[in-house]
């Protein structure tokens, strides 16, 4: 098993990292949209809430 990293479940100390992680492969991608935005800043309501996970 690779060492290198580590995938652990979501959790708020994570929030800001999770967000710019995120914003940036989508800004390399694509394009930034609202949902995004709403989505990135607000992960427990939008995501988690709803009973999906986050890794």
């Amino acid at each position: 098993m690779d060492s290198a990293f580590v995938i652990v479940p979501y959790s708020e100390a994570y929030k800001d990292d999770f967000r710019k992680l995120n914003e940036e492969w989508i800004r390399k991608f694509f394009k930034i949209e609202e949902m995004d935005r709403i989505t990135l800043h607000h992960p427990k309501e939008s995501i988690l809430d709803k009973g999906d996970i986050l890794l």
